[in-house]
């Protein structure tokens, strides 16, 4: 899904949410961990959307840590969020691939999105067949700057072996 398409699927459902929190019983939760936020909703039906997983450090997984805490208590103990939404590729959004953040949720913590939307940054072809990811195997689609976040996150998220493909 391209990325403008996101942000104004995103900026509507605040819209509605703001509206229907009051009449319906919409919950949103807001997980300030630092330079960005981290949201997760929990519709009357118990349908669950989960914005953002951010680390404030490449080298830390502390705020994932405090996010599954967070998320443990508000979902039950349930793993399983229906849809998982990460508004770009950028660390303070993200996390590091292999560290903490988004990955670290995944991978450390056990939790699974049944969809994850992103903007289609682009896909790992292992080229050479080694299994290692370099630079020049990603085909870019649609990322601003690169940097090694945006590089690890789409090695992790195009690579069959991951645990991001959910339940």
């Amino acid at each position: 899904m391209k990325f403008s398409i996101v942000v104004a699927l995103a900026a509507l459902a605040l819209l509605a949410c703001a509206e229907t929190n009051r009449v319906s019983g919409l919950q949103i939760h807001i997980f300030d961990v630092g330079q960005a936020m981290s949201q997760l909703w929990i519709y009357p039906s118990g349908y669950t959307v989960f914005v953002d997983g951010p680390e404030v450090n490449w080298k830390s997984a502390e705020k994932s840590k405090a996010v599954a805490k967070k998320l443990n208590t508000l979902l039950n103990g349930t793993k399983v969020i229906d849809v998982g939404v990460i508004s770009h590729l950028h660390l303070d959004h993200l996390g590091y691939a292999g560290i903490g953040g988004l990955w670290s949720l995944i991978e450390n913590y056990g939790f699974s999105f049944k969809k994850l939307i992103e903007r289609d940054s682009g896909r790992w072809v292992d080229l050479n067949n080694d299994g290692e990811c370099t630079e020049d195997e990603i085909q870019f689609n649609n990322v601003g700057t690169l940097s090694s976040t945006v590089t690890r996150w789409i090695f992790y998220a195009t690579n069959s072996s991951s645990h991001l493909q959910g339940p």
